[in-house]
């Protein structure tokens, strides 16, 4: 399974949650969490799921940094996969804001 620890940790941390916080919603120690974040260990596909829901991304969103582009890639798919990540992650900021706008 690919490694997504950095991942969790960066949309953690961009939705302003502590670890101690999202551990607690998770029902996991602040400890596991972290050997998680930092890909120590991998979590559980439950887990991953409950993960995801906490930060309200897709499961997949999870996976994406730690997907690698193959090397072999064309130039233009190169170029496109590229764009199409920025794209997901300019969404997932839009998402961010526009839920601290509707929770206060």
């Amino acid at each position: 399974m690919p490694a997504i620890g950095k991942t969790i940790k960066i949309l953690r941390a961009k939705n302003g949650i502590k670890q101690k916080d999202l551990a607690k919603k998770l029902d996991i120690t602040v400890n596991y969490l972290s050997l998680i974040e930092n890909d120590k260990r991998e979590p559980s596909i439950s887990l991953i799921e409950n993960i995801a829901k906490e930060l309200n991304v897709p499961v997949s969103y999870l996976f994406w940094e730690a997907y690698e582009k193959p090397a072999n890639l064309p130039k233009g798919q190169e170029q496109f996969f590229d764009i199409m990540k920025e794209l997901l992650e300019h969404f997932y900021e839009l998402s961010i804001k526009d839920r601290k706008v509707q929770e206060g």
